[in-house]
């Protein structure tokens, strides 16, 4: 069962460079790892989808790096992003002053680049990058 109003993420291949020429967003593509919808009452899931392929990140061995993939790797690229846009709502409108979260979700789906070889959402890659 998926929770209705959480934010879920994706994971996708790394796009070096942005969109192909030729494909644009048709050259998003999944990851062979990461869950994707619909849900069983119809929603698009994930809602975002973002780089979960290959990343260098913290790891707790020697050299304390690694390059690891996952939805784990994905999810803090959207949420360092959203982030900043709450910091930057924050410093346009006032101290303590924030977003709600259905705000904020709503705007990240709605504001993502296209995905997917087919136009709008896609039961495949959510409402976009």
């Amino acid at each position: 069962m998926v929770a209705k109003n959480i934010l879920t993420v994706g994971a996708v291949n790394d796009v070096n460079g942005g969109y192909l020429p030729l494909q644009g967003p048709a050259s998003v593509q999944m990851t062979g790892f990461s869950s994707y919808g619909p849900t069983d009452d119809g929603r698009i899931k994930p809602d975002l989808v973002a780089n979960g392929w290959l990343l260098l990140s913290t790891w707790g061995e020697p050299n304390y790096f690694a390059v690891i993939a996952g939805t784990s790797m994905a999810a803090p690229s959207v949420a360092g992003s959203l982030l900043l846009v709450q910091e930057h709502y924050e410093d346009m409108h006032g101290s303590d002053d924030f977003m709600r979260a259905a705000t904020l979700k709503a705007l990240a789906i709605h504001s993502a680049d296209e995905t997917g070889a087919a136009d709008g959402p896609s039961r495949a890659t959510a409402g976009g990058r």
